[in-house]
């Protein structure tokens, strides 16, 4: 039994190997991903068997159910003494969060922390945009080290929430790139913006395994600036896909780049994505 964990380890190690560049210093960073992770993603997403059972009814219960749980035990004051070491594997910068680790009763309320003010100061300039033509979309995947709070990306109206979908795959490399079609069948919430700068605008806050709920923290008809706090995540990985009208924007050139050679760039909240055409 130990050699077949060791192997699904192994499995799970090459596929969440995501190549990531650090865009600040354009060298590549590694990602921390607990064990059990690493066997849980060889079991199911690194081989054909592992691909039929996700298809099964038990195992998507499963992956619901453990997110479920994950959360509520979370929110336990007992999830507190996992804090410390949950920064110091994943190297959390401590300087940028608004609150000391002493400060946060549980697990999730850490995860969910808030910024300082400035740290992450939102780029500009926006430009006027042109009328809907397709779509161009930028996929951001948050890791457990990440800021799990999420912000407007453009000005304008929060027209409309929707919330759909209901199961919890995991959104590494190796579960977007087997046969389940993580991004369309996960819970998620979908928020459409109507931007001056760049019309229409759909933002997707997609759950993951181990996230019990995608928190909207903003209205529909609310009036919003880029960056102002929309959603947030409590524990687990989990995704957003931001969907832009075609030849409205112009990604910035090493998002591009990193993107053709299939590297993922590591990028912080306020920094720039790209600009209108």
């Amino acid at each position: 039994m130990g050699g077949l964990v060791s192997r699904a380890a192994g499995w799970g190690a090459h596929c969440i190997s995501h190549k990531i560049i650090d865009r600040e210093t354009g060298k590549e960073i590694p990602e921390p991903e607990p064990y059990h992770g690493e066997v849980e993603l060889g079991i199911f997403y690194g081989n054909c068997l592992g691909h039929l059972w996700l298809w099964t009814i038990i195992v998507r219960i499963y992956f619901r159910w453990r997110g479920e749980i994950t959360g509520w035990m979370y929110n336990k004051p007992r999830s507190a003494k996992e804090i410390q070491q949950l920064a110091k594997t994943y190297q959390v910068n401590m300087s940028e969060v608004d609150k000391p680790l002493e400060y946060y009763t549980t697990l999730n309320e850490f995860f969910c922390r808030r910024l300082k003010d400035g740290v992450r100061p939102v780029a500009e300039p926006e430009y006027d945009a042109r009328e809907w033509e397709g779509c161009a979309i930028i996929i951001n995947r948050l890791a457990p080290v990440d800021y799990h709070r999420l912000h407007a990306p453009v000005t304008g109206i929060l027209k409309k929430v929707t919330r759909v979908g209901s199961t919890l795959y995991a959104v590494e490399a190796a579960a977007i790139n087997s046969p389940i079609e993580v991004y369309t069948m996960n819970e998620r919430a979908v928020l459409e913006f109507d931007s001056p700068s760049f019309g229409a605008i759909i933002f997707c806050v997609i759950g993951a395994s181990q996230v019990g709920s995608c928190n909207v923290s903003a209205y529909e008809g609310d009036a919003l600036r880029k960056g102002n706090e929309v959603a947030f995540f409590k524990y687990g990985g989990s995704a957003t896909l931001t969907l832009f009208k075609r030849n409205t924007i112009k990604w910035d050139e090493d998002l591009s780049s990193n993107s053709k050679n299939l590297w993922e760039t590591k990028v912080k909240v306020g920094q720039s994505i790209g600009r209108r055409r």
